[in-house]
């Protein structure tokens, strides 16, 4: 896959911010399918998905992974908010680490002092100034 064909699934102007149903459903439908349908694996280990289901209003109906991540924190406040623009692009997070020879591609270990906390994923992008 050529990540340069990597797009948003809507518009930004079809984006609607308040957490609308609809929208929230058509993007877990796409980690459903990568994540749940379609378990993968990175660096030999399978990806772990939390499938309890949320505490945060609007979306007790869904995995706290997937709430995890459409949601972005703001360190400042110490927490998460619903991020539509970060939703948008939930069926990115496959093809990343499947195309991961891409100069496009970092991988982050998440340590906690000695301790593996994580593995994260992202996607460099050119930014304009």
């Amino acid at each position: 896959m050529n990540l340069g064909s990597l797009k948003p699934l809507l518009a930004d102007e079809d984006l609607k911010a308040d957490a609308d149903k609809s929208q929230v459903d058509l993007f877990f439908k796409h980690f459903e399918e990568d994540f749940i349908k379609n378990p993968f694996e990175l660096n030999g280990k399978k990806i772990k998905i939390v499938h309890v289901k949320s505490n945060i209003p609007k979306f007790t109906n869904y995995p706290e992974t997937f709430v995890h991540i459409v949601h972005r924190e703001f360190k400042s406040l110490h927490e998460r908010f619903y991020d539509c623009h970060r939703a948008n692009r939930i069926h990115w997070i496959k093809p990343m680490p499947q195309n991961s020879t891409s100069k496009k591609i970092y991988f982050s270990n998440g340590m906690m002092g000695k301790e593996f906390v994580r593995n994260t994923i992202g996607f460099l992008k050119k930014i304009s100034w």
